[in-house]
């Protein structure tokens, strides 16, 4: 144990029990930033003297996963406890513990009180709606948080619609989340209407995952409630959200995958689509079809100065096949190629809402 690295310890799979895992923490090192016993036993007691190290010692401690290391609720309890208000954990890991909502008054505790906390995965628990409730009121009070999982829990079990008053709250006046899991909750019709409504006023959140509820998410970032009408892939099963880096993936070309829509897994890139002025006294509407939206039409923007039409949208990588509509009839442009778009920064992203429609949720241009 001596030749642990005085930053960066990686424990995770190596079946160590109660006793191996007390024998470990007591060479940790002080100046430790990185900790990961993930898949390994803890358990309550374990839990707490950890949590007495980090607190006490492990000042510097930036990243602690956790997962997997049957802490249960007196164990997340405890820990959570002692460890809020650490000065500067960022991103912490309790998924699969089987955590119920018994212990997240502690887990809300520690949201609300750990002022760098970026980012925390609660992942496959048995979280019920009166502990999410808790996390969401926390998640209100830390406006640091950006990142939250909340996957594979018994949310829509009971009382899932508090949950989804209290979600759509939150993302109707929160600006930091920017990537939100909530999927396989089985969040009802009603619920993920409520999350819908409240998702309109947000131009902040990149990524929200919703399958295995009765709702989806459009190209445009909506939320729409329907009927769960698909069945549960492995895929699924192993999919996790990325952590606080967006990562842009390559795909292949007319490579069709099971996806949600999520901006930052899928590497969506912004694209700025514009239609020159239109020689008329009134402003002939013009309509964007793109073929990730089935070519259903899109209406674009124009600006009264220059009478020029313009519409952001966020599409995925590869080819993007589009026309535009003017006066009814199908127009394609010159000034586009026939290649796939790059990436481009994320500062000029603008909704705009129309009498007609409003036609995305992108973020806004600070002026």
């Amino acid at each position: 144990m001596k030749c642990l690295s005085h930053e960066m310890v990686n424990l995770s799979d190596n079946r160590l029990t109660q006793e191996g895992s007390l024998s470990v923490i007591q060479e940790l090192k002080p100046s430790l930033k990185f900790l990961d016993f993930s898949n390994n036993v803890l358990g309550g007691s374990v839990a707490r003297v950890l949590a007495d190290f980090v607190k006490k010692q492990a000042i510097n401690l930036r990243w602690l996963n956790l997962e997997g290391t049957h802490l249960g609720d007196t164990g997340t309890m405890e820990l959570c406890t002692i460890l809020a208000d650490h000065q500067r954990l960022n991103e912490i890991n309790l998924a699969k513990n089987n955590i119920t909502s018994l212990s997240c008054k502690g887990i809300a505790q520690l949201i609300a009180e750990t002022f760098y906390l970026e980012s925390i995965n609660l992942h496959w628990n048995s979280i019920k709606a009166e502990g999410a409730i808790m996390i969401l009121h926390a998640l209100a009070r830390n406006s640091n948080v950006k990142i939250l999982d909340l996957s594979w829990n018994t949310i829509g079990s009971n009382n899932s619609k508090e949950f989804g008053i209290e979600f759509g709250k939150l993302v109707e006046t929160q600006e930091n989340l920017l990537h939100v899991d909530i999927s396989h909750n089985r969040l009802d019709i009603e619920t993920c209407r409520i999350i819908g409504e409240g998702l309109k006023q947000n131009h902040s959140l990149w990524g929200l995952h919703v399958m295995g509820n009765e709702g989806r998410m459009d190209t445009k970032g909506f939320l729409h409630s329907g009927k769960l009408e698909h069945t549960i892939s492995m895929e699924q099963f192993a999919r996790r959200i990325n952590g606080r880096l967006m990562v842009q993936k390559k795909v292949i070309e007319d490579e069709k995958t099971e996806s949600d829509n999520c901006w930052i897994c899928n590497g969506w890139n912004e694209i700025l689509f514009e239609w020159p002025p239109i020689c008329s006294v009134k402003p002939e509407p013009v309509y964007l079809h793109l073929e990730n939206d089935n070519f259903q039409p899109d209406l674009m923007w124009c600006d009264p100065n220059t009478k020029k039409y313009t519409q952001w949208r966020m599409h995925p990588p590869g080819k993007c096949r589009f026309f535009f509509t003017v006066e009814g009839k199908a127009m394609l442009s010159n000034k586009y190629s026939k290649v796939p778009f790059a990436s481009v920064s994320y500062t000029h992203l603008r909704a705009h809402e129309t009498r007609e429609d409003l036609v995305c949720r992108l973020p806004l241009e600070k002026k």
